[in-house]
């Protein structure tokens, strides 16, 4: 019984996997694929227009399909490396916990100032309205008031104009009587240089008349004999006297001086010399 029975349950077996198809790897039995209805005409028009064959759709179609898995393993990696970047450096995961934290308070700080504007533009407005209230209630009395200062202030300054406008009439007079005054002592001084020039010429004409007249005396004494030269020269002016003897001949000089007295003599050397007494 036991063996029919098997053999009964083995081809029940056998009929079920045939049914279900060929099993997965993972142990699940796999749905059989239903085969692909044909192209109509007008996709196959379409897709000749297009130039898209129907391998092409085919492997367009399995793309999705690798594409995910591609996806999947790249979230993996980054996974995997994130959690080994914050393994190394776990002060980072408590910053970005601190900027959330930073970037929700100031949000709800955000939110709670832009329910509280509305409230202080509305006592903004109330405030300007009094200002502008009390404003124009002053003003007449403002405008009373500020008239004379003004008027005042006008006064003082047209009285302050007219006194500098005086001084600078003042300062232009004084600047052109100066000017005159220059004129004079300029004109004065070019006529006292001409005075000086033709003063400087007469004596320079003087100066070269008395050369020649003491020229003339020293030839004179110096052909006279030593005695009668000795008494004039002794009688003559002590500095006209000097000149003469100065201009002579060496032995003429000594000649007359050793005839004149000695007072006479002593005082006509020492003046011949540049020397003073004490």
């Amino acid at each position: 019984m036991k063996s029919g029975y098997d053999q009964f349950f083995q081809k029940a077996k056998e009929t079920a996997k045939k049914e279900a198809g060929p099993r997965a790897p993972n142990g699940k039995a796999q749905q059989p694929r239903r085969p692909s209805a044909p192209p109509t005409d007008a996709e196959i028009a379409i897709r000749q227009a297009l130039g898209i064959s129907q391998k092409q759709s085919q492997k367009r179609r399995r793309r999705p399909a690798k594409l995910s898995s591609i996806l999947g393993m790249a979230g993996v990696t980054a996974g995997v490396a994130v959690m080994v970047w914050l393994a190394f450096e776990p002060w980072r995961l408590d910053d970005w916990f601190e900027r959330i934290e930073v970037g929700f308070l100031g949000n709800v700080m955000a939110s709670e100032t832009g329910q509280k504007k509305p409230e202080k533009s509305a006592d903004s407005k109330n405030q300007k309205q009094e200002k502008n209230a009390s404003s124009e209630g002053r003003e007449p009395s403002s405008i009373n008031e500020s008239v004379p200062q003004d008027l005042s202030y006008y006064a003082k300054l047209n009285d302050k104009r007219q006194e500098l406008d005086l001084r600078e009439k003042e300062l232009n007079e004084l600047e052109e009587e100066l000017h005159k005054q220059k004129l004079e002592i300029e004109a004065r001084i070019q006529h006292l240089e001409k005075l000086r020039d033709q003063i400087a010429g007469v004596l320079k004409d003087k100066v070269e008349v008395d050369q020649e007249k003491v020229m003339r005396l020293v030839e004179f004494y110096s052909n006279m004999k030593p005695q009668q030269a000795a008494k004039i020269i002794g009688t003559l002016n002590e500095d006209l006297a000097i000149e003469v003897l100065g201009k002579m001949k060496k032995k003429s000089a000594a000649e007359i001086m050793n005839l004149l007295e000695p007072n006479k003599a002593q005082v006509l050397s020492e003046k011949f010399a540049g020397y003073k007494r004490r």
